[in-house]
């Protein structure tokens, strides 16, 4: 049916299965040949590549290991949030001419973003590579009874409205955000295989992150927006992108902190989609 797979075996009965795919098999006389594994020509490359991502999208997560929690472990915060924290946070948001400095302050201090996660295991990872062309501010993720799950962050400008002054329409700043997510997911759907590979298998390493992952834009502040029915913004959250103020950034936290029931009941905390 025109789909890529990847011979693992044959079967006794001659019946041909395929990598990844639990049980995933077919005939010889419905199998045509599109590369072999000593073709080093770029079609074939490129086929094979195809293929292996192919194959992790049929295969489902593994389910969390020491092993993923140790070769993320550099990545990992543990500290918890307090005012002292925010606080510097607000100064650094207020004083800032653009994102850089804000970018700054929280790769020091990647806990302030993954206290918007809610799991056992919290992870930050601070401009990752996402092959030759793109690099998210941040990837942030955490670990709970699904497994792990990771967060698109991008930062833009404390200095934007996020909408025009007409208000229906988000400004470029704004616009500027989304589009960097969706130029990330349409490279991971590209390369997904390679990016949840194993750094020490020469991947990414960023266990069975989604295509589709969900992310967060922060940009501009709520005393700059004009009058707005902020239709876009909810519509863009079909997508699961979030598109947010900076003074949201600061007020989620503060929420954060001071929520006293389970964590999982923390209203505060970005959503599981």
């Amino acid at each position: 049916d025109e789909e890529l797979a990847e011979v693992s075996s044959i079967g006794q009965d001659g019946r041909v299965f395929f990598k990844g795919g639990r049980g995933f098999g077919t005939w010889p006389d419905l199998i045509s040949v599109a590369a072999r594994s000593n073709d080093t020509s770029d079609s074939a490359r490129k086929t094979r590549h195809q293929a292996e991502n192919a194959v992790a999208r049929r295969n489902p997560p593994a389910g969390w290991s020491t092993a993923k929690s140790k070769d993320l472990s550099e990545f990992a915060t543990e500290n918890v949030v307090s005012e002292d924290d925010i606080a510097q946070l607000e100064v650094v948001i207020t004083t800032a001419k653009d994102e850089r400095p804000i970018q700054k302050f929280l790769e020091k201090n990647g806990h302030l973003l993954t206290a918007l996660l809610g799991g056992r295991e919290r992870y930050c990872i601070p401009q990752k590579r996402l092959g030759s062309e793109y690099v998210p501010d941040f990837i942030i993720g955490d670990v709970d009874s699904l497994g792990i799950r990771w967060v698109l962050i991008e930062l833009e400008t404390p200095k934007s409205g996020i909408y025009l002054k007409s208000g229906d329409t988000l400004d470029k700043k704004a616009r500027k955000g989304i589009d960097q997510v969706i130029e990330w997911r349409h490279w991971l759907s590209n390369n997904i295989s390679y990016a949840r590979k194993p750094r020490s298998d020469n991947g990414l390493g960023i266990f069975d992150i989604r295509e589709n992952s969900d992310a967060v834009v922060v940009v501009g502040r709520r005393s700059k927006m004009p009058k707005t029915k902020d239709a876009q913004r909810h519509e863009y959250r079909k997508s699961s992108i979030q598109i947010h103020s900076y003074d949201w950034l600061l007020e989620t936290l503060h929420g954060v902190i001071q929520h006293t029931g389970p964590p999982t009941s923390n209203p505060h905390l970005i959503p599981r989609t």
